[in-house]
């Protein structure tokens, strides 16, 4: 197992250096707002000044755990800036989104082995449904439910109902049409 530790913590390393890297071009016209004098300065004096931009166009790793940290730690739980309860809402949209997908999954599969004309008809349609790609979904699902004035919470659920209901369906279809199932 350690074999297996060190080439992976290079790679790490390696992403974490260029991050740190990239952070010096990327902050570049941040940086002159806040140090006119930048390009005369030294490059050591300009990186340093570059990873630690609070408005800087890519944020360091540092800063993001300490934003983190400040989230999870030091924001009341239900406070707008708390990470808990960003992580509740979208807990939320996924588990209602789960649920949604799987009762819709439980009722497909139970017309799909109860009525021969559901299989033929159904069956095909829930296969061709999983040949849409989901990055083609999002932003048709949020223009449209945000043009009907639903809450932000639906389009997230509509996509976790999609991505659930079609293992729920087939599963359930392979389970309830098995022949051990029957004695």
């Amino acid at each position: 197992m350690s074999g297996k530790a060190g080439p992976v913590t290079v790679v790490v390393l390696a992403i974490f250096a260029l991050w740190y890297l990239a952070c010096l071009p990327m902050n570049g016209s941040a940086l002159q707002r806040v140090m006119p004098d930048a390009a005369a300065r030294p490059l050591s004096e300009q990186f340093i000044a570059a990873i630690n931009l609070p408005d800087g166009n890519l944020a360091a790793p540092h800063q993001i755990v300490m934003a983190m940290v400040q989230g999870l730690f030091f924001e009341p739980p239900l406070g707008r800036r708390s990470l808990v309860y960003h992580g509740l809402i979208t807990l939320s949209s996924a588990l209602s989104g789960f649920v949604l997908g799987a009762v819709l999954g439980i009722v497909l599969a139970v017309l799909i082995v109860h009525y021969r004309s559901m299989r033929q008809s159904l069956m095909p349609w829930v296969i061709v449904s999983q040949t849409i790609p989901i990055l083609a979904l999002v932003p048709l699902l949020t223009a449209i439910t945000g043009r009907l004035g639903a809450p932000i919470l639906v389009p997230k659920a509509l996509i976790a109902t999609y991505l659930c209901f079609f293992p729920v369906t087939v599963g359930m279809v392979k389970g309830l049409m098995s022949p051990d199932l029957m004695q």
